[in-house]
């Protein structure tokens, strides 16, 4: 398993044109562009109209989360992260090189 880290949402969006990820987490406040903003543009780079997004946050009001839906996440994770909250997602959206997908 490898991950890449980027400092701001557009560095990490330029990073998305050079490399295919299996899945992205996304803070919502950031330097610059916001997390849901970047989950917008991301949803518009064809190889990644169905990569698992996950928002990462604070914010955990209603709003926030349909804010989070809106722009494109598939998951919304309110800060402190559970740990069996974070292992449940990991589970969701990522699934080893050559494993067998349930859903065939």
């Amino acid at each position: 398993m490898k991950a890449d880290l980027s400092s701001t949402a557009e560095e990490g969006i330029d990073r998305l044109k050079a490399m295919l990820y299996d899945v992205i987490f996304l803070d919502v406040v950031m330097p610059g562009m916001d997390g849901y903003t970047a989950c917008k543009r991301i949803r518009q780079i064809p190889n990644y109209k169905n990569v698992p997004i996950v928002l990462l946050t604070s914010k955990s009001s209603s709003f926030d989360k349909l804010k989070g839906a809106l722009a494109g996440c598939d998951t919304y994770l309110v800060k402190p992260i559970n740990h069996n909250n974070f292992e449940d997602v990991l589970k969701k959206h990522f699934k080893p090189k050559g494993a067998k997908d349930d859903n065939k």
